[in-house]
């Protein structure tokens, strides 16, 4: 982002996303927060480690 396009944003405060539901999060257009999404989105379709046995194997 360039310093002239900074300074052309409107002074409005940013949305509290703590608050949000996943449905209205998912509706707001924000290129790093829709890639982070993306990114969790296909995390959470992988399937995880078992991590349940974890302290058994020590």
């Amino acid at each position: 982002m360039s310093v002239e396009s900074a300074e052309s944003m409107p002074d409005e405060p940013f949305a509290d996303v703590l608050a949000l539901s996943l449905t209205e999060l998912r509706t707001i257009r924000h290129p790093v927060l829709r890639e982070v999404l993306d990114d969790l989105r296909e995390r959470a379709a992988q399937p995880g480690e078992m991590l349940w046995g974890y302290g058994s194997a020590f």
